[in-house]
């Protein structure tokens, strides 16, 4: 309603105008004229007091929320990749009837060994390089069954890694066989051992370690 005061002011100047502008016109032009410039005001008028009446508020909220999720994660590949190493570490299990009685047992990235009671040693799985100790070697001669190493009979522990094995003797002595492309067997052989050789010079060890490439050995004295 702040407007109508304005409206009223521009009038009261328009009749002036008028009065000033033609002294000579018969009244009732000018009464013509008020009338026709009042029905003008007027009409502003309602439509200034509509359009201050109009409701202005913000429509209220639905209720409705749209979520956006994000993409599932892609496990494809680790899980392809965990099956790969499933299958690399675990392809051969050792029938449970013929290790019935181990001592110790190690476990490769291929192929298991286990040390029976009687200081005898059993290796299954892979032999593509020897690591059975049984004297053969191929990648047809794989085993899913446990088959004696030779040449051992006073093992107190085995240990096994990548391609090749470690068996140490209750007297101190260690024997390797598999692979040997790294000499990780300590021995002249060029590539591989199917058979255990016995490595000279270490005769008081009390521990044996492989690694994937390499063998230590823990001496009584505590040197390595």
């Amino acid at each position: 309603m702040r407007y109508i005061p304005l409206l009223s002011l521009l009038l009261a100047l328009a009749l002036l105008a008028a009065n000033c502008a033609d002294a000579t016109s018969p009244p009732e032009n000018t009464d013509s004229f008020a009338t026709s410039l009042s029905s003008e005001i007027d009409g502003a008028e309602a439509t200034t007091e509509t359009t201050l009446h109009q409701d202005t508020s913000v429509p209220e909220p639905t209720g409705t929320t749209t979520t956006t999720s994000a993409p599932a994660a892609d496990n494809s590949e680790s899980d392809f990749s965990d099956a790969q190493r499933s299958r690399e570490t675990a392809d051969f299990i050792a029938s449970p009837a013929a290790a019935t009685d181990p001592k110790t047992i190690s476990v490769g990235a291929s192929h298991s060994c286990a040390v029976h009671q009687d200081g005898t040693i059993s290796c299954w799985g892979s032999n593509g390089y020897g690591e059975l100790g049984n004297g053969v070697t191929s990648d047809h001669a794989d085993s899913a069954e446990p088959v004696k190493v030779l040449d051992i009979a006073d093992a107190a522990t085995v240990v096994t890694s990548g391609r090749h094995a470690c068996a140490l003797h209750s007297g101190g002595n260690i024997s390797c066989w598999g692979n040997n492309e790294n000499g990780q067997l300590a021995s002249e052989q060029p590539d591989y051992s199917a058979m255990p050789i016995q490595i000279e010079d270490i005769t008081d060890a009390t521990i044996v370690t492989v690694g994937a490439l390499h063998s230590c050995a823990l001496h009584q004295d505590g040197t390595i």
